[in-house]
This record gives structure tokens, C-alpha cells and sequence, in this order.
């Protein structure tokens, strides 16, 4: 591979670069840019000027697609004014511009193209494919308006579901029980059909039919069937205990066998025990043959049934493998059909189908007519970042650039492949350079970023071992030279240079370390090590050049979010400010997760174990005790269900982003957080940040369910990307980020304090005879090959995080075991990779004397110490240190005489709002028991009390009125289901089943009025059920409530006497049922107070009597008001006269004969004075 020169590289056919880290490869794409603009394609020869829309740019994100735009730009322009006489300094555009013969012209190409740099073909991948298929729609057969969308797990979710529905729906009893054995749920499908899914271009194995899976089933079964019969026959039990197996051993202890025989005793068909889960192949006939199962000259046992054993034993594991292979790979075929149509259905296409159908497009038939139209409007392509392709984008661009025709560059590094775990394929890499002639090879030899010492630290480490990146016959590691620092630019240290890699290792008095034992030692370490450097650049003595040391100077490196607040944590005890700066997005902030918390309970059902866990939250911040207080002091608890109401309220009607406006300000979470020591700037942005997304999505979905369901997934989903907005105060904070992030940047210093973390091949994905393989079984053999692929990758992971410093690195190292292995695992690292693969280490005094003489062999640039225990605590100066907000001063009031209130409340004097249907109908002891009970089973004798109360108001909740015995659409609600039901619920006898069906039949077809109103005659569209409702109001006091209450029951001998404070706030309640007759809306409520054995019990002046002395004259009027309130916002016309029909109370236990009817049609005047009592707020209800 020769070095590149960008003056004279001839620009035509297929070439490949590669760019190691710092070396300056956008540098060398805008001066190749800026030779086809002039026509410079080959030194010595007068080309063809391009324009800016011929030469085709493609790179893999946004930003860095805006940073090549910017970068030519800028060269362009600088190019430009030089030809002009302006200043230049940069020697290759001189060099350039040397060769040019016709100034003016050259002069001419640049300016337009300065001033045409917006219609510049630069783009990412996704985006020049989704133009390539609008702009040659008819060759690529896709259609023009298509709607597109970022993220497709909504329409997974729902195919999976539908899936779901026709998969196990239609199973038998015993098949569904082993589907949801291993899937209980679609959701817990979904991980594996998406890996599958985005695997698509990769071999898949085992494959495993489902029709398989069952027949093995019934193999099972009929041969477990037969074992049984004969095991209980045997003496197998006897025989193994006479036997010379050794009584250690888990075939011959006693209690194993005897777990085996009450299984062959018993129905069951799957047999496990112990933690390991044993089974059969215990006693299957190959485990006897082991010498080490028997005592000493013992005889080898055999049985007959040992080979029912190894059968039954091979048949379970093939169940236990093939069954969740067979569902999940069922499932994707299915949902893969299932996306395609709905995608075409709804006209949507996502990021993927971009490259899939363009791909497709190109190697169908017409695809060469299409690739020659597109190649003919390219006639360049430079296609940046390559060492990240896939088979998919290498076949895009190999089937249209590959031609005689275009000068084809790609521009990559593959040691810095990271990106695997997205879909790039490192060896689509290798293979596309072994289709390039060495002569088109390129490299780039002087890295323009780092210091010596630190260029070559990093030569000499990755020199070290022959194969340091696995795979290096194709990926060969190739020394750089470093352009190095000049004395103004380096960093020193007391006046001295500093050494450029310091290994620092964590000793520990163990054979090996884990990483709980090492991880808070090492962020202590380290975020001493900074505050020690931070406290001498304030002494002047650790300066960059001229100027001191800066907090902003400093990365920490890791590799996820853990890593992270290990470090975060330590640096906050030594006060200094850091920011964690990842491409996690928002979503994925811890703010999020207590946000959907509240979200979840706010709109959920009444759930005061929800509410508390909130206020237990940062959003709240009550501790243990003020929540345990909470029990005892209803008044405060009454204002935080009124707050969570209000949020509710603002947020069905204004939306999640005027509900969480109002949550911040009412709890001022800035002084809240402030205090709870959290960084107050990062968490308002985050607030502020999601408050925007929420808003944004409940437009998208309409409806705060959909909402809430939306932000779990995603929160769930860490591929989703909502990038953090950054602060401008971030920019002048100690940065943590992680090595995938810090990819193209640059930081002087840089500190890895957990260097050697890594994790095992969790997939079985490989490469093998040059085809991707993902295994869905692991067995050694695949699980080796995994972690091949696994440990490159995290060599080329290593490349990028050491090249990222400019000045100085710090790495940490400790004798690293996985899990609770008592192994050294160092050599699996790659950091051990490069420094000890190939020795033999039996301690970790064995790989320090290999760091030591390493690190010896390099002293001028490298150097190690050694550590165990960190307890100091640098003092800093409090500009280092996170800065001291001060709260602001409350001084507004807080109105405390509010509460939520209710009809029980206020009538009985109860102190809770809680209501449950029925709860209060036989809570007095005013209604009539009765001499004597019958033992006849009947209405009058059903159970009487709340819980019976309750259960009558259920079952009419749930069933159709019209068609009870045979629900319309959901068997489920059939009456008899339904009775069954709640009789269970609520704890009365089943031998009531029929009775509560009879009477509930006639209940319904009993007439309400002359005119033939029934409930069997209405319709589930006339019925509004368990309608919730708030009264808002200023003032309400008892005078005034007793006053309108007289004068409706004013035939009535008693006088009302209700007793409660003036109070302030909200009513609550539920209606049982509203219905609408004729045109006219009516309340009804069911009551199931007893009030004797027979149906003239229940005459006019009974039920008027338990109407006064139950107040329920009190919760008619307000249930009333409700429905006027509610009318009047739905109905234009709207009339009380016209339209409100009246109450309806029925007495249920007296209906079927005539009685138990309590009806009142309430004057306009008495609707309009109460009225008048709420009219200072609004009614708001809700379903």
C-alpha cells in the first residue's frame, strides 16, 4: 500500500484510502474536491471541471455530513481568494492551484461553486438514497409519495401482536402452555424477532420448523407415557442403590430418586430439579460408562430403561432449544410479510427499506439502466467512513461507480470498524478492498493530531503483537510518523515534558479482581490523578503552551453508562463538575424514567401506591417519613390529589408540555433538584427536552395512552436517537464520554480508568467461509468464534479510545476476572491482547513484569505505577468546582383551606373521596332488616352489605342490556359469564349464580314508565356507564346545599340537616349510568339496600323515606348538575326543559313487580340555584 499524495493521485477508476486516526482524511476528501472542480483529475492533464452537484460525497450521519460541507466550503472559498492574491497557508491548495493554466476560468469554477455549496451532492447514506429513488422513481419502481418515517417499532409492536393473535390464539390447550412456557407474552418475543430482523442478510441456524417442534412434542409425550408405566414397574430405584456407583453422585442419591418417581407418579410431563436443572440425561445410558461414577473396581451399571433415559433426554433438549428457535423464527417470516404490507398500505418507508429498495432496484431487471442514469448524474463518489458499510450500501455503490466511467474513492480506516453492533460489516470491508488493484491502494502516513510521544505509544503498542488487530493479513497495522507539537503547543509539567502513556494498575492481594472490587478503586484513582493535575494547574505548574491547564481539557473514556457514574460519582466527591456526553439520547436520561413513573400514574386508574412512589421520586423529593405522614394527615394528602388532578386536567386538554410547565413551576424543581445536589442546568434541559418530545408525540398518536405506551418502549429501546441537547456551560466541564462517541474528536488529555472492562459474545454472529453466521444455539464452538469477532472489535474499539489524546493518556489495568471466575481473564482484554497474548500468566506478578519490561523497552514515552487503595481528597479552588446556586425566595401564598371532596364526604362525614359503586347503599343502619330473613334463595334474601352492593353495580357495568344472555361482540361479558364473575370477586357463594341471572333479566325488562322505557331497550350507544365528573367550586357551605335539598323533598316530614365545614375546591364523583330516551338524558343509579322480604317493601313512601335519610336526594341534585353541565358543551341547542329528563333510582331488590322505581324530574329553578353554587368553575369530566 503506497503513501497518498493528494497532488498527484490520479483520480479515476477505483480507488481505496485508508486514513489512520489523526492523519487527516477530511483534509485530503475537500483537496480531491477541490481537483475535480478545477479538473485536475490526473497531474499533468486537463480534465473535465465538475460541478458541485457532480461530485457525490456520502457519509454515514448528519453531522458529520454537515462538517465535510462546511470543511469544502471553507476550502473553496480559501482557494478562490487566492487566485486573487489573498492570503494562503495551506501548502496543498498552493500546490493545487499551481497546476492551474487559465486563472480566470479556475477562478470562475470556484466562485459558483462557493455560491451553489447548498445543492452540493454531499450526503449521508440514507439521504442519497431516498433522492436516488424519488429522483428515478419509474426505474426504481417506488412510489413518489411515500411518508417517512425514522422509527419503525410501532408497527413491529403491532405486527407482532397480530402475529400473536393468529399464531397462539388458534393452538390447542397444551400447545399454547409450552408457547407461553418460553414466551409468555408477545412483548417478550419482540427482542428476538428484531435481532432477527436486522440479521436478515445473515445465515441463520439452526433453522427449525415448528411442525418439527410439535412432532417431537408428541414423541416426547407418547414415549414419557410408556417410561412412566414402566418405571413404576422397575426396580431401576433398587438397582442403582445396589449398585457400585458411588452415593456422591447425583444417579444414585436417594432423594434424587425419589424427586424421579413422584414425577413418574404424578401428570406431569416436564421433569427438572435443582438449581442446575437436572432432568433424564442423568441417569442416560453414556453416563454410566464414565469410570469416575464408581467406587473403586466397581461394575459398570446397566438397565434396561438407561436407554428410555438418553431417549427421553435428547428429546427434551431438542424441545428446550428448537421450540423458542422455531416460534421466533416463525414469528419473523410473519411479521417481516406483515411490515412489508402494512408499510405499503400506509405508503410509509423507513431508513432501512431506503437502502433495501434501492438495492433491489439495482439488481432487478432494469437495474443497469437505472445505475448508469445515476452514475452518468455522478460521474465522482467519495464515499467517506467505508470501513462502516454493510453488503447492502457496498452493492449500492459497487453496482453504479464501479465503472470505467467514474472515479470511485473509498475513504476509511478499518482499524476503526466499531460500529458491528449496527450492522457494519468489517469484512463487506476486506472484500471490497481485495476488488481494488494494489496500485489504487492508499495510505496516510503522518498523523497531524497527537503528540510524539503519544503516536508512538500507540505504534509501539499495536507492534507489539504480530496479530494485533485478529485480523491483520487484511487489516495491517501500519506505523504512522507524527507531525508532533512545537514547544508552544506541547504540555508540561513543572517546566517538563510529560510522559505520554501511564499504565496505572490496581494491586490487590487476591488471584483475581473483580469488577466490583476494582471499579470504585479505580474511578477513586483516577478522579485523583485529575483533581491532582487541576490543583497544580492553578499553581501554575501544568500548562498547555502558555496557558494553564483547563477542566475543559480533560475526556474520561468508557464504554457505557455504568463506567460512566462510577466516574461521575468520584469526581463529584473530589467537587469537581463533570458532563457525561454520550449518544445515549434523552430518553435514555435517568430524568425520563421518573417522568414516565409519573406519567403512568397520573393517567391510570386511582392508584395511591403510584401516587406515592412518585412523590417519593425527584420530582416530588418526600422522604420516608413525609410519606409515611401522608397516612395521617388527609388534608395534605387531599392537596396532592388535587394537584395530580389539575396536571391530568392541563394535560388532556393543553397537552404534556403545558402539564409539565406547570409541575415545574408548582414544585420549583430547580431549587428542588438544586438541593438534592443534581446538576440543576442538565436536568431543566432534559425536563424541558422530553416536555417538547411528549408534546410532539401525543399530536402524532392522539391520546395520552398511546403516549404513555410510546414512552416506555422507547425509554425500553436504547436505539432510539433523541440526542441531549448540550449546555454551553458542558463545553467547561471535566467531559465523560464514551469511546463509540469519541470517534473523530480529539481531547489533550485523556483518562481511562477502566481500560481492560469488557463483555462476552452475548450472539453467536461470526464470519465463516466468508459468509455472516448468526447461531441461535451456543455451543463451544460457535461461542469461540463469537468471541474472535468480539475481541477484534473491542482491539479496534482500543485503537480509537488511544487515539484520541493529544498530550497525554492515562490507562487503568487490574487483574480483571469475569463474573465470579476465579480464572485471569487479562488475556481476553484488549488491552492484555496486545501486551500479553501468547505468554503464559499463572499470576498477576507474571503480566506486571511484562508491563514493566514493556513500558521499560519504551521509557522515553511510557511509564507504569501502581496503586491499591485511594483515600486523599484534593482541595480546589471553588472555580473548579461545582458552582453554589442560591434558592429562590418563595414569597407568594398557599391557599390551604382547599380540598377534593364527595358526595359520601359531605353526607356522611367521611373524610375520604374514594368511592366504589354500591359501596354506600347498605352502609346505614337505617334500612330495614327485617323480623325475620327468609331462607328462600332470592332477591330479598341475596347478600346484603357493600360487597353485595358492589357486585350488583359490576355486573351491570359489564354486560349488554339489550342482549345479555349473548354479548354482541365479547363472550366474555355474556350474563352468565359476567355473574359468575363478579360473584367470585366479591366473595358470594356461586349458588347465587342463578338467582342473580333471573333477577338481573328482570331487572332489565322491567318498565320505568308508561311509555315502555325499559333497560333492555337501550342501546350501548345511548349508555354512558360510570361516568367520572369534578365539580369545581369557590364556596360551598351547608346552608345553602340543606336549603335547595328541602325545597326538592319539600313533601317530605323530615328536614335536612347536613353538617360540614365551608370548604374550597373539587367535587368528585362517578354516575352510574346516563342514558338518553327520546331525545331527553337521565341519571339512574342502582341501589341495593334491603328494605324487607316483599316487593310492597319497596312503595313510593319507603324509598322516599331511605331517599331522606340516606341523603341521596343530595347525590341526585349533584349528579344532575353534572349532567347539565355536560350538556351544555355538547348540545348546541341545548335545553334543560327539552332535555334533561330526570333521575331514576331503582331499588333493585323491589323491581319485577311493579315497585322499586324511584323517579324525579327536577324543576329548571332548583338545576340553575345549584348550579349558581359551582359557578365560579368549570366541569370537568372525564371517561
Amino acid at each position: 500500500m503506497q503513501g497518498l499524495n493528494p497532488i498527484t493521485m490520479p483520480l479515476k477508476g477505483v480507488s481505496l484510502i485508508e486514513a489512520s486516526a489523526g492523519t487527516g482524511k477530511t483534509y485530503t476528501i475537500t483537496a480531491l474536491y477541490l481537483r475535480h472542480l478545477l479538473g485536475l483529475q490526473v497531474a499533468g492533464q486537463t480534465g473535465v471541471p465538475l460541478t458541485v452537484e457532480q461530485i457525490l460525497v456520502v457519509t454515514f450521519t448528519e453531522a458529520a455530513t454537515a462538517e465535510i460541507k462546511d470543511r469544502v466550503r471553507k476550502r473553496i472559498i480559501l482557494a478562490r481568494d487566492a487566485l486573487m492574491g489573498g492570503d494562503c497557508d495551506d501548502a496543498v491548495v498552493q500546490a493545487i492551484l499551481s497546476e492551474v493554466s487559465e486563472t480566470k476560468m479556475a477562478f470562475a469554477l470556484l466562485d459558483a461553486a462557493a455560491k451553489s455549496m447548498d445543492d452540493a451532492a454531499i450526503f449521508t447514506i440514507h439521504g442519497f438514497c431516498q433522492r436516488m429513488l424519488k429522483q428515478h422513481a419509474f426505474e426504481s419502481g417506488v412510489a413518489f409519495n411515500l411518508t417517512f418515517i425514522m422509527d419503525q417499532s410501532e408497527l413491529l409492536t403491532e405486527a407482532l401482536k397480530d402475529y400473536w393473535r393468529t399464531f397462539v390464539y388458534g393452538l390447542t390447550k397444551e400447545r399454547t402452555a409450552h408457547v407461553l412456557a418460553y414466551f409468555p407474552a408477545p412483548e417478550r418475543l419482540y427482542k428476538k424477532v428484531a435481532a432477527l430482523l436486522s440479521r436478515s442478510g445473515a445465515k441463520i441456524q439452526p433453522q427449525i420448523n415448528l411442525d418439527e417442534v410439535w412432532q417431537w412434542q408428541e414423541q416426547y409425550l407418547s414415549l414419557l407415557a410408556r417410561f412412566k408405566i414402566d418405571y413404576l414397574k422397575s426396580d431401576f430405584a433398587a438397582a442403582i442403590l445396589n449398585s457400585d456407583l458411588k452415593k456422591t453422585k447425583p444417579a444414585a442419591k436417594a432423594p434424587n430418586l425419589e424427586l424421579l418417581l413422584a414425577f413418574c407418579q404424578s401428570e406431569q410431563t416436564v421433569f427438572e430439579f435443582g438449581s442446575d436443572k437436572k432432568s433424564f440425561e442423568i441417569w442416560a445410558a453414556d453416563n454410566f460408562l464414565d469410570p469416575e461414577m464408581y467406587k473403586k473396581g466397581g461394575k459398570t451399571f446397566s438397565h434396561p430403561l438407561c436407554q428410555v433415559f438418553t431417549e427421553l433426554s435428547e428429546l427434551q433438549q431438542k424441545l428446550t432449544f428448537g421450540m423458542p428457535i422455531a416460534i421466533a423464527q416463525q414469528a419473523t417470516k410473519w411479521v417481516s410479510a406483515a411490515l412489508s404490507t402494512k408499510k405499503q398500505e400506509q405508503r410509509l418507508i423507513s431508513p432501512d427499506d431506503l437502502l433495501t429498495q434501492l438495492h433491489h432496484a439495482l439488481f432487478s431487471d432494469g437495474g443497469d439502466t437505472l445505475a448508469s442514469q445515476i452514475a452518468a448524474d455522478f460521474p465522482v463518489a467519495m464515499i467517506d467512513e467505508f470501513q462502516d458499510t454493510d453488503p447492502i450500501q457496498y452493492g449500492i455503490f459497487s453496482q453504479i461507480f464501479n465503472r470505467e466511467s467514474c472515479a470511485f474513492t473509498m475513504i476509511g480506516d478499518p482499524k476503526q470498524a466499531i460500529y458491528g453492533f449496527r450492522g457494519a460489516d468489517i469484512f463487506t470491508y476486506i472484500n471490497a478492498k481485495h476488488q481494488v488493484s494494489t496500485e489504487q491502494q492508499y495510505t496516510l502516513g503522518k498523523n497531524w493530531r497527537s503528540s510524539t510521544g503519544i503516536v508512538n505509544s500507540v505504534n509501539a503498542l499495536f507492534n507489539h503483537h504480530d496479530n494485533s488487530f485478529i485480523f491483520n493479513q487484511d487489516i495491517p497495522f501500519l506505523a504512522v510518523e507524527a507531525q508532533g507539537k512545537t514547544a508552544e503547543q506541547a504540555l508540561y509539567l513543572d517546566g517538563k515534558a510529560v510522559t505520554a502513556f501511564e499504565f496505572c494498575v490496581l494491586e490487590h492481594d487476591a488471584p483475581v479482581t473483580s469488577k466490583a472490587y476494582a471499579m470504585p478503586r479505580l474511578a477513586a484513582h483516577f478522579s485523583d490523578k485529575i483533581a491532582t493535575l487541576l490543583q497544580q494547574a492553578q499553581a501554575g505548574r501544568a500548562t498547555i503552551g502558555s496557558h494553564a491547564v483547563q477542566a475543559a481539557d480533560i475526556c474520561v473514556l468508557v464504554r457505557d453508562r455504568n463506567e460512566a457514574s462510577f466516574i461521575k460519582e468520584a469526581l463529584s466527591k473530589q467537587g469537581i463538575a463533570s458532563v457525561y456526553l454520550s449518544r445515549d439520547g434523552v430518553l435514555q436520561s435517568p430524568l425520563a424514567l421518573h417522568l414516565l413513573n409519573f406519567l403512568t400514574a397520573l393517567h391510570g386508574q386511582y392508584d395511591e401506591s403510584a401516587y406515592r412512589g412518585v412523590l417519593a421520586g425527584p420530582l416530588f423529593n418526600l422522604n420516608y417519613q413525609q410519606i409515611y405522614q401522608l397516612a395521617e394527615n388527609e388534608q395534605t394528602w387531599q392537596q396532592y390529589l388535587a394537584l395530580f388532578s389539575e396536571l391530568s386536567d392541563i394535560w388532556y386538554k393543553k397537552g404534556a408540555m403545558a402539564m409539565l410547565e406547570l409541575l415545574l413551576m408548582r414544585n420549583n424543581l430547580a431549587g428542588l433538584w438544586q438541593a438534592m445536589g443534581l446538576p440543576v442546568e442538565r436536568w431543566l434541559t432534559d425536563f424541558r427536552h422530553l416536555a417538547e418530545i411528549l408534546q410532539q408525540k401525543q399530536l402524532e398518536l392522539e391520546g395520552s395512552l398511546r403516549l404513555v405506551r410510546w414512552f416506555a418502549q422507547n425509554i425500553i429501546d436504547t436505539s432510539k436517537e433523541s440526542a441531549q441537547l448540550r449546555l454551553e456551560s458542558d463545553a467547561k466541564l471535566v467531559k465523560i464520554v464514551t469511546m463509540h462517541a469519541s470517534k473523530g474528536l480529539e481531547y489533550p488529555l485523556v483518562f481511562m480508568p477502566f481500560a481492560v472492562g469488557f463483555r462476552e459474545a452475548s450472539e453467536q454472529i461470526y464470519h465463516q467461509d466468508g459468509e455472516l453466521v448468526y447461531n441461535l444455539i451456543k455451543d463451544d464452538a460457535s461461542q469461540q468464534l463469537a468471541e474472535k469477532e468480539r475481541l477484534a472489535e473491542d482491539l479496534r474499539l482500543l485503537y480509537v479510545a488511544l487515539t484520541r489524546p493529544v498530550h497525554q493518556c492515562f490507562i487503568g489495568m487490574y487483574n480483571i476476572a469475569v463474573g465470579n471466575s476465579k480464572s485471569m481473564t487479562i488475556q481476553r482484554t484488549a488491552l492484555g491482547h496486545l501486551l500479553f497474548a501468547g505468554q503464559t500468566l499463572t499470576s498477576a506478578t507474571d503480566w506486571h513484569q511484562l508491563l514493566n519490561a514493556f513500558a521499560a523497552a519504551h521509557s522515553a514515552d511510557m511509564a507504569v505505577s501502581y496503586f491499591a487503595e485511594t483515600d486523599s481528597k484534593i482541595s480546589l479552588s471553588d472555580e473548579l468546582t461545582v458552582p453554589n446556586y442560591e434558592r429562590k425566595l418563595f414569597t407568594g401564598k398557599i391557599e390551604r383551606n382547599w380540598r377534593l371532596t364527595s358526595f359520601s364526604a359531605l353526607s356522611y362525614n367521611q373524610a375520604s373521596e374514594h368511592i366504589t359503586p354500591g359501596f354506600e347503599d347498605e352502609s346505614h343502619e337505617l334500612d330495614w332488616l327485617g323480623e325475620e330473613q327468609s331462607n328462600e334463595l332470592n332477591q330479598f334474601s341475596f347478600p346484603r352489605g357493600a360487597r353485595a352492593g358492589s357486585c350488583l353495580h359490576a355486573i351491570f357495568e359489564e354486560i349488554d342490556f339489550q342482549h345479555p344472555d349473548t354479548h354482541p361482540s365479547d363472550p366474555s361479558k355474556n350474563l352468565g359469564a359476567v355473574v359468575e364473575q363478579q360473584l367470585q370477586k366479591y366473595s358470594i357463594e356461586p349458588h347465587w349464580q342463578l338467582v342473580a341471572e333471573q333477577w338481573i333479566k328482570r331487572v332489565l325488562s322491567t318498565p320505568l314508565d308508561a311509555d315502555g322505557l325499559s333497560l333492555n331497550k337501550l342501546g350501548a350507544q345511548q349508555c354512558l356507564i360510570e361516568m367520572e365528573f369534578y365539580l369545581p367550586f369557590e364556596r360551598l357551605d351547608a346552608t345553602g346545599i340543606n336549603q335547595v335539598l328541602d325545597s326538592v323533598a319539600s313533601e317530605s316530614v323530615f328536614k335536612h340537616n347536613l353538617k360540614f365545614e365551608t370548604i374550597q375546591g373539587m367535587l368528585k364523583g362517578f354516575i352510574d349510568l346516563i342514558f338518553e330516551w327520546q331525545g331527553k338524558y337521565y341519571v339512574l343509579d342502582y341501589k341495593s339496600n334491603h328494605l324487607g322480604e316483599l316487593a310492597s317493601d319497596y312503595q313510593q313512601s319507603n324509598m322516599e323515606e331511605v331517599m331522606q335519610s340516606h341523603h341521596y336526594h343530595l347525590q341526585y341534585l349533584l349528579y344532575s348538575v353534572a349532567l347539565h353541565r355536560l350538556l351544555k358543551t355538547r348540545l348546541a341547542d341545548y335545553d334543560i326543559e327539552q332535555h334533561l329528563g330526570g333521575v331514576y333510582y331503582l331499588f333493585l331488590r323491589g323491581m319485577g313487580e311493579g315497585e322499586g322505581i324511584y323517579f324525579k324530574k327536577i324543576a329548571k329553578e332548583i338545576i340553575l340555584q345549584l348550579d349558581r353554587m359551582f359557578e365560579q368553575a368549570t366541569l370537568e369530566v372525564t371517561y
